[in-house]
């Protein structure tokens, strides 16, 4: 089984389509600021991609958006760092170490730059 990313946040995007409970993101420049998701990754998965669909500039790019929160919810007896690379305008890798008692859930939260000008 490969990594899976059950997104929960936002529950519908503009035009009505459903994301929540389901394994594909927003799509891009959806207008929305935040995504939230839960990622499920076995011992031997090494890899997962996480879509915010904010479609972001270069410029945010550079100031190091989005900002992502993450936290272990559970673990299969190891508590394991993840790694964000691979950064794009809508959508991010996420990597783990193939590790024996590595698997696990994690809460992943994903925010776009915003003001209320924006």
């Amino acid at each position: 089984m490969a990594a899976t990313v059950t997104y929960e946040y936002p529950v519908t995007i503009p035009g009505g389509t459903t994301i929540a409970g389901g394994t594909t993101g927003p799509t891009s420049g959806w207008g929305g600021n935040a995504v939230t998701a839960t990622l499920a990754m076995l011992d031997t998965d090494t890899t997962a991609t996480f879509v915010h669909g904010f479609g972001l500039s270069i410029a945010e790019l550079n100031a190091l958006f989005p900002m992502v929160v993450v936290y272990q919810q559970a673990t299969n007896g190891s508590a394991v760092g993840l790694s964000f690379t691979s950064q794009s305008f809508n959508s991010f890798t996420i990597t783990k170490a193939s590790l024996t008692s590595s698997g696990g859930t994690w809460v992943i939260q994903a925010y776009r730059p915003y003001s209320p000008n924006k």
